[in-house]
């Protein structure tokens, strides 16, 4: 890129980095604010205004005085939103209107001419934008944007670097703090092309300084709890069909090829440790009990107890789940439940219908993160589940007219041989009826009699049909032979990912089957089991099939799952884990294996133990944690010193700059620059006054040559001069050493003829 306008591509760079944090803001705010879509516009628009008038100097742009009153006066737009965000729209608009206040600051400051300082302020603005949209949404679509403003600040902050860079090349008496008049301008033309190897250079030590400070603070930054700040609204989440009041036969194969994620679940087991699952798991959602003409509906709301033991101990598996925005209240758990609990900042609470064992939430929108401990023997009850009573139990045997007689005399033959006392084994010789290769799995809903009802038909007619039609046929067939039962909808299985030991389920594993209350034997106690009558391995395949995309989702499932789970869903319980817990572990082998060696060392002292007891004590884990423990406190110390080096060295650093700032100081410091470009660089043992006659004895046929002969020793001495005499040199002289370093500076850059 010869030629290219280097002040305008920075700047270009910039409000690209500023619009794109604009958008990352606006994306999920829409719900919240119908005006939020329209800040990213303005910002845009502002930018290029900006960028064709203020920044090429055809308009002066706000002053600094306006630019004060204007931020100040943007302040009570913050309290207008929030206002009437309650007022007309219902929701809390506070830290939204919050990032609206940044991208007021933000467009103030854009119009105003830029000086170093203010480019530093437009990119911490930049920043703290960006991260209010992840505190507000965290969808995917918001990471995406987020993670393309991090590649264009990179490529800013390259450019930035360059030209700070360039600029104290050019005006090296003016140190870091460069003024506005020291920016680099086109004609000077620091970069006769801009991608050779300094940029590289320069973009990979930004990236990597970047990256490492920002992890490190990251990281180690303390978390207060494990309450994550979602989003409140009013506004509805994604519908997800299957899963309402009442529920029409086939809908629920709807959402069965669809991908789309609806929770990501982590695994604990009783030591708190990352555990897989091992079979497929069933995910209850809601439960059906009424059926009629193709129609099923929910069981009725019963409030019970919400169990809450926590304590992981025993055959239990402990599940911290993200279930996706959805506009229901269903939570999907493993059954039977032991204690379930919000993990949001703004509590949810979780009910318990004491008639099915399911859980809900309370009027909650928005990403929804909670937590429940299973028993992992499913046989067992749940707790805070209500005795099913004679009405409920009437309605759980219930069949309509027309269903009747023929379900009767499909299951009767079936369990005709089976005690009727043995419930169990009656309703499972049903479910393997329907397991039996007689039936197969389809997703096309195709009916070929539609004068009957739906199950009768798929049972006399077309004898194949997704989970809903093998799950409706068992649980009708049940009560055909007096057994309660009830149909669940829900999630079976999901999308291990290996690299981040996490599961995701997505709508395409939605499921319905089947429980039934049964006992063994007379005088056995009533217990719900499961039973899913639907062909596994023909659903499997469906499943399983899948394009490009499909081969390469551990990967871009694992992204997904550090960005959910490290970055905006990083918690105080998720830091102590993965950072605090092996580090305290660390220091305490360490302290364990000194002590016993130091014990040991006392003993053999004493007489008490020979040499071999000695190295028989010797811990290897403890000495390399001991040597880990070292280096850390070293790192620490020399840490330590940088800071404390840096701070002090603000304070006292004033006075050498203001004296650098002489012109006859400047002189000598560019005298310096020259002769680092020939190889020559003073060593600390030599003073300036050494280094100059080193460099006339080094340079003396080339000095005589262009007429310099003695500008090193010159210079020097002007520098004596002023520094330690305290005298100053009138403008002729400065004038004439300056032209000479001029001539110096001609004869190092043009390369000499032979």
């Amino acid at each position: 890129m010869t030629g290219i306008r280097f002040e305008r591509l920075f700047r270009a760079s910039s409000y690209g980095m500023l619009v794109l944090a604009s958008i990352a803001l606006s994306i999920e705010s829409g719900r919240d604010n119908p005006l939020a879509m329209l800040y990213p516009l303005v910002t845009l628009a502002l930018a290029i205004w900006c960028y064709a008038r203020v920044d090429r100097g055809f308009s002066a742009g706000l002053s600094r005085r306006q630019g004060g009153w204007l931020a100040l006066l943007s302040i009570p737009l913050v309290f207008l939103e929030v206002r009437l965000g309650w007022r007309l729209l219902q929701s809390d608009l506070l830290v939204l209107a919050l990032g609206h206040w940044l991208l007021y600051l933000v467009w103030i400051k854009m119009a105003m001419p830029k000086s170093v300082e203010d480019d530093w302020f437009l990119f911490l603005l930049g920043l703290v934008i960006v991260l209010t949209a992840a505190v507000i949404s965290q969808s995917d679509l918001v990471g995406q944007s987020i993670f393309l403003w991090g590649i264009v600040s990179l490529w800013a902050m390259t450019l930035f670097h360059l030209e700070r860079e360039a600029a104290r090349s050019i005006h090296p008496e003016l140190s870091a703090n460069l003024p506005a008049e020291a920016r680099i301008k086109t004609q000077d033309q620091p970069y006769v092309k801009i991608f050779d190897r300094a940029f590289f250079w320069s973009g990979f030590r930004v990236v990597l300084t970047t990256l490492a400070m920002s992890v490190l603070v990251f990281l180690t930054m303390p978390r207060g709890d494990a309450m994550r700040l979602t989003q409140r609204s009013g506004n509805p989440g994604k519908h997800l069909t299957g899963f309402d009041e009442e529920v029409q036969l086939g809908q629920l194969g709807e959402i069965l090829e669809n991908d789309a994620i609806v929770m990501t679940v982590e695994f604990f087991d009783s030591e708190g440790k990352t555990s897989i699952p091992g079979s497929e798991l069933y995910w209850r959602g809601v439960t059906m009990a009424r059926y009629d003409r193709g129609q099923w509906k929910r069981h009725p709301d019963a409030p019970s107890r919400l169990p809450r033991n926590f304590d992981l101990e025993g055959d239990v598996i402990k599940q911290k789940i993200r279930q996706e925005a959805t506009d229901s209240n269903v939570v999907f758990d493993l059954r039977p439940i032991l204690g379930a609990r919000p993990l949001v900042r703004f509590r949810s609470r979780m009910l318990l219908n004491g008639n099915d064992g399911t859980i809900s939430r309370g009027t909650y929108n928005g990403v929804y993160d909670y937590e429940i401990v299973s028993s992992t023997d499913p046989t067992k009850p749940q707790p805070g589940e209500i005795p099913v009573s004679d009405e409920l139990r009437r309605t759980l045997t219930s069949l309509p007219e027309q269903l009747r007689d023929e379900l009767r005399n499909l299951a009767e033959p079936i369990v005709a041989g089976i005690s009727p006392s043995d419930i169990e084994a009656r309703a499972r010789a049903l479910e393997a009826h329907f397991l039996d290769r007689t039936y197969g799995y389809t997703l096309v809903q195709e009916r070929v009699d539609s004068s009957i009802d739906p199950v009768l038909d798929f049972i006399r007619n077309r004898k194949e049909g997704h989970c809903e039609y093998f799950a409706s046929a068992l649980a009708l067939a049940l009560r055909g032979v007096g057994i309660p039962s009830r149909l669940v909808n829900g999630f079976k299985g999901g999308d291990w990912n290996a690299l981040g030991q996490v599961m995701y389920v997505r709508e395409k594993y939605a499921h319905a089957w089947v429980e039934a209350l049964v006992s063994s034997g007379p005088g056995e106690v009533e217990r719900w089991i499961t039973l899913d009558p639907t062909p596994g391995f023909e659903r499997q395949q469906t499943i399983s099939q899948g394009g490009f995309f499909s081969r390469i989702r551990q990967a871009t499932d694992f992204i997904r799952y550090v960005w959910v789970f490290y970055v905006i869903g990083f918690d105080a319980e998720r830091q102590y884990r993965v950072i605090y817990d092996p580090i305290i572990r660390l220091f305490q082998e360490a302290k364990t294996g000194f002590l016993m060696m130091i014990q040991a060392v006392r003993d053999l002292l004493s007489g008490t133990r020979r040499l071999s007891d000695l190295l028989r004590a010797f811990s290897g884990r403890g000495f390399f944690g001991g040597i880990l423990v070292t280096v850390a406190v070293l790192v620490m110390l020399r840490f330590g010193r940088l800071v404390f080096g840096f701070v002090f060295g603000k304070l006292f650093r004033k006075g050498s700059d203001q004296i650098a700032a002489i012109p006859g100081i400047a002189i000598y410091q560019r005298l310096e620059s020259l002769l680092g470009e020939l190889g020559l660089k003073r060593s600390r043992n030599e003073t300036p006054r050494e280094f100059a006659d080193r460099v006339g004895i080094g340079l003396k046929d080339r000095f005589q040559e262009t007429g310099l002969e003695g500008i090193p020793q010159v210079v020097v001495s002007a520098f004596y001069q002023i520094r330690f005499g305290g005298q100053n040199l009138d403008s002729k002289q400065l004038r004439v050493m300056d032209e000479k370093l001029d001539v110096l500076e001609s004869q190092i850059r043009e390369p000499r003829t032979p």
